[in-house]
């Protein structure tokens, strides 16, 4: 006798015999299809229960009962409507909602339920009560649009004369364009710098400016922001111009303080009222006066004039008195002015008319001229003894300071009629002379002449059949001595100005005239001096002494050169047009290039070829960064980082060598040793995960943190099936029990539970390790520097 093989479905139908039907046993059989479309039915509904009865859970009714019975009545709670008996179609609903107020509560009752609403407050949204007013101060009520149509009439009816805020003063506002009525308000300045004088503000502050309508004109109120003082000023009316700025006192009287006259003041009272106070009449000053005050007047005390000190002093008009502290009476002035007329004074214009000024004296007698810096000329003439024939005078000049003297002018004493001339006279005097002084004997052949000094001068005619310049002197000595003729010195005036040396042979023969150097035509070895022409050294260099310091000038063998000798440095124009600076040879404009790939030392890059190298440098550099940016992280099959690459092991490295590396992950990985290194990722060993960057699946995650392995919790299934307690196969490896209830055992049999446990296994065999892990391959982990 075997069992029905029951499937787990449910039927559609049961199927009815019929009256044709043959009979045929068998798992198959006809006779056995309704019985087993029934099994199937029920080891559905079996199921469908034991999942019900695990859904259930610690819901199970007063009875305990494992399975819901269809007597069971199912009723609604709070909140909801419906119910009835599992044998009907039974539904809930959820309760018609209360109104919601402001007064509601978040709760369920019988067959309704309500929501405690938010309320708004100035930092959370919720229900909010209007408030039709414009005088309310809470802070939790809305204004109706009633009250906004109220207050934009309020603003429409706003004219530019009306007092408000203004803002920010303008940088370049001057002050005095503010005004009542157009400019009425409350304005600021922010910056100190913007608070010129030349703008007309009182002080270089930063404030407030009150612009107030006034009855005459406006007022401006203006207070620093640090409080220094409080400035104002008014504006006369009809009129653009402002009056001077006066500062309040920042002390503040209150209207009942009532203001008494100290001494030497008069006036007072209360301030409610417009009170002055005033300077009481002062006292006479005399010269007993003292520096006191009392009631509505005061005196001062005076000093008295002396020679150390100025003060009120006392009149003398006498000339006797040897008083130094009184004064001279003008009486006293006027008749000194009467001894001192007709007299020389030591100071000012003064005329002597009709007068001589007789300077008498034993010894040398001196009239002095004296400059600012101290030097001065002196006069001087010594004086002559009875019947002597004239004084002998100088004209002596000394230095500054009264120094020592520097130079005189002499005149000799006179012996009988002497003239002093001047240049003019002398030319004269020459010209009414004869044209020469002394005739020398002089051959056009230049052969000879007197054996003596001779001088001549001509003015344009021959001397001796020989044209001479307009003025001509020789001095010769052509005599004979030594074995040889001497030479002659002469100069000329004339179109050339010239001074010449001759000379004749031991022979007498004459050897022409050779040019003397000086000032006019030569090189002088001091002084400053202008050289015109070409000058040529024959050799040798040209130096230059400063006070010990040298420089050369000079030809070398293959470049003309300017030597420092105190560095021994020199620079060099070669033969071959180069520039060199003591043999280093100096690059020139020429020796520019723009090539880039050029192998020659004797070229310059010039910009243009050091910008062609950096824009390919930086597109290398772009293309490199956009092919793996500094901290891209990549797999290699290799055992070693590649060029541009580390390993990511962890290690600690240069924060300046890697820069890049470090701008881009920082110390994520590890700070390495705080100040000069950093931490590498350590990917040894690992699987990489995805940050979860705000998604919600990895939450809480951190960029480079470490997870540990981890399983998810999972569970069993337990299937219910229908068979014998003892069968073996159900035992083995199961957990079983029968049903508490009796009267729901199923003939032939009771009620088991198998549990089946559900893991990784190949043919029943788990493969287990000490980590949790998927299947995987080894690669070499690095990172872009």
């Amino acid at each position: 006798m075997a069992n029905l093989v029951e499937t787990n479905r449910w039927e559609a139908g049961i199927y009815q015999f019929e009256t044709s039907d043959p009979v045929m046993g068998g798992p198959n059989g006809i006779d056995n299809r309704p019985t087993r479309e029934l099994a199937n039915r029920t080891l559905w509904l079996k199921t469908e229960l034991a999942k019900a009865v695990q859904s259930i859970g610690s819901n199970k009714t007063a009875a305990d009962a494992a399975y819901a019975r269809k007597t069971t009545a199912l009723t609604a709670g709070a909140g909801l409507t419906g119910g009835g008996t599992l044998g009907g179609n039974v539904s809930f609903s959820l309760g018609t909602p209360s109104d919601l107020t402001e007064n509601s509560t978040s709760e369920s009752v019988s067959n309704t339920h309500s929501h405690k609403l938010p309320r708004a407050s100035t930092s959370a949204r919720g229900i909010v009560k209007l408030n039709n007013t414009l005088t309310g101060t809470a802070a939790d009520e809305a204004l109706t649009a009633a009250q906004g149509k109220a207050l934009k009439a309020l603003i429409d009816g706003v004219s530019d004369g009306s007092f408000k805020l203004r803002g920010e003063i303008p940088a370049t506002q001057n002050l005095n364009g503010l005004s009542a009525p157009d400019q009425t308000g409350v304005w600021h300045q922010s910056a100190n710098a913007r608070s010129l004088p030349g703008l007309n503000y009182p002080v270089q502050y930063a404030g407030t400016l009150f612009v107030l309508p006034a009855v005459a004109g406006g007022t401006q109120v203006y207070i620093p922001y640090n409080n220094t003082g409080i400035w104002t000023r008014t504006q006369t009316s009809g009129s653009s111009g402002w009056n001077a700025w006066k500062q309040l006192g920042s002390d503040k009287a209150a209207q009942s303080v009532v203001m008494n006259a100290g001494n030497g003041l008069t006036g007072g009272g209360d301030l409610s009222q417009s009170r002055t106070l005033t300077l009481g009449i002062p006292s006479s000053i005399g010269a007993t006066s003292t520096n006191s005050v009392g009631s509505n007047t005061h005196s001062h005390a005076v000093d008295k004039a002396s020679t150390t000190q100025a003060g009120i002093v006392k009149l003398n008009n006498s000339l006797t008195s040897d008083s130094t502290v009184e004064a001279l009476t003008a009486a006293q002035g006027k008749a000194l002015k009467g001894l001192t007329d007709g007299k020389l004074g030591n100071s000012g214009n003064q005329t002597l008319t009709n007068g001589v000024l007789n300077i008498q004296r034993n010894a040398w007698e001196k009239l002095r001229f004296t400059n600012p810096d101290g030097s001065f000329w002196r006069f001087e003439a010594e004086p002559v003894g009875n019947n002597a024939n004239g004084a002998r005078f100088n004209f002596v000049f000394n230095g500054a300071g009264g120094g020592s003297e520097v130079g005189r002018v002499a005149f000799p004493r006179v012996e009988g009629g002497e003239t002093a001339a001047y240049q003019s006279w002398v030319n004269a005097r020459i010209t009414a002379e004869k044209p020469y002084l002394q005739t020398i004997n002089y051959y056009d052949d230049q052969s000879g002449g007197y054996a003596q000094t001779g001088f001549y001068r001509g003015n344009g005619a021959q001397i001796d059949g020989k044209n001479t310049s307009p003025m001509e002197i020789h001095i010769a000595h052509p005599s004979y001595t030594n074995n040889a003729y001497a030479r002659g010195i002469g100069f000329a005036y004339g179109g050339n100005f010239g001074l010449y040396t001759t000379s004749w042979d031991k022979d007498g023969v004459y050897q022409g005239m050779k040019t003397v150097l000086t000032e006019e035509n030569g090189v002088m070895l001091t002084g400053n001096q202008t050289i015109g022409g070409v000058k040529t050294l024959s050799g040798g260099m040209l130096k230059i002494d400063r006070s010990g310091r040298l420089a050369e000038i000079g030809v070398g063998a293959a470049d003309t050169y300017l030597m420092n000798r105190t560095s021994n440095k020199a620079l060099q124009l070669k033969d071959d047009g180069t520039l060199a600076y003591s043999n280093d040879k100096i690059m020139l404009y020429s020796d520019r290039s723009d090539a880039v790939n050029l192998n020659d030392t004797s070229k310059l890059a010039t910009s243009r070829a050091v910008k062609t190298a950096y824009d390919k440098a930086a597109a290398a550099e772009t293309a490199a960064g956009l092919a793996g940016p500094a901290g891209t992280v990549a797999f290699i099959a290799g055992a070693y980082a590649p060029a541009g690459w580390l390993k990511c092991n962890g290690a600690a490295v240069s924060r300046t060598t890697y820069a890049k590396l470090f701008a881009a992950i920082g110390t994520h990985y590890g700070a390495g040793n705080g100040s000069t290194t950093f931490n590498l990722p350590d990917l040894r060993g690992e699987f990489i995960r995805c940050l979860d960057d705000g998604r919600g699946v990895d939450v809480g995650r951190v960029l480079g943190t470490v997870q540990t392995d981890a399983m998810q919790q999972w569970f069993a299934e337990l299937t219910l099936q229908r068979a014998q307690v003892n069968r073996e196969e159900i035992v083995n490896g199961a957990v079983q029990f029968l049903s508490s209830d009796k009267s729901n055992a199923i003939p032939g049999g009771g009620w088991a539970v198998s549990r089946t446990i559900i893991g990784p296994a190949v043919n029943n065999s788990a493969r287990t390790a000490a980590e949790t892990r998927p299947r995987n391959i080894a690669l070499l982990p690095i990172i872009k520097i």
